[in-house]
């Protein structure tokens, strides 16, 4: 595996023992970026890759049946989105799936891969670093995810129904709002900024209008 490899501090030379053995055990195409000391792996027919927000991932890598399907995956810095990386090409995404903020790697792209298993100062980490094994095949795991993605939508948008009922019978009041739905008044808050962010609609302008 990758951390019995590498030690811990990330130097270049630390940098080449891994690309050694991204190259050698993966078979994969990874290059050092010495300005930046990053590793970057390039996008091909060998190793596919598709970001998922954070929110899916986590469920999928949760849910039995799809859990299975996965292989690798890294998480950006900013942990609001993961790369899960699979062999050969990812089908087109749907427009549902698009605007639901997942996207594929094109072709020839590159991705900036872990030096190691736990390295703080990366733009980059490992949720399940490869072992070695086979990487699923793309539509494969494509499909699992989708399976995830479309339950989860849907369940978002009864969520998003619920609220707008609730908040047009309360007269627009929030704290009535947060009662009829069950939930407390930060959460109805995240609801509404996600129905404004995903529709455009502003209840609170809605209202006063």
């Amino acid at each position: 595996m990758l951390s019995e490899v590498l030690p811990d501090d990330g130097r270049i030379s630390n940098l080449e023992t891994a690309q050694k053995w991204y190259v050698d055990t993966l078979g994969w195409t990874v290059t050092i970026d010495r300005d930046n000391g990053r590793l970057l792996a390039t996008i091909g027919t060998r190793l596919g890759g598709l970001v998922v927000p954070a929110e899916f991932a986590i469920v999928a890598r949760r849910t039995a049946g799809v859990r299975e399907a996965l292989g690798p995956m890294l998480k950006a810095a900013d942990r609001t989105t993961w790369t899960l990386l699979a062999v050969g090409r990812f089908p087109q995404l749907p427009q549902q799936l698009v605007q639901a903020g997942l996207s594929v790697l094109s072709a020839g792209s590159r991705i900036e891969l872990p030096a190691h298993e736990g390295h703080a100062e990366a733009a980059v980490s490992w949720i399940d670093a490869p072992t070695g094994d086979p990487l699923p095949v793309a539509g494969e795991l494509f499909a699992a995810i989708q399976r995830v993605v479309d339950v989860l939508l849907k369940r978002r948008q009864a969520i998003m129904i619920d609220t707008v009922d609730a908040y047009l019978a309360s007269g627009s009041d929030p704290l009535r709002t947060a009662t009829i739905l069950g939930i407390d008044r930060g959460e109805l808050v995240r609801r509404l900024a996600m129905i404004r962010e995903l529709t455009g609609l502003d209840l609170a302008d809605a209202s006063s209008s």
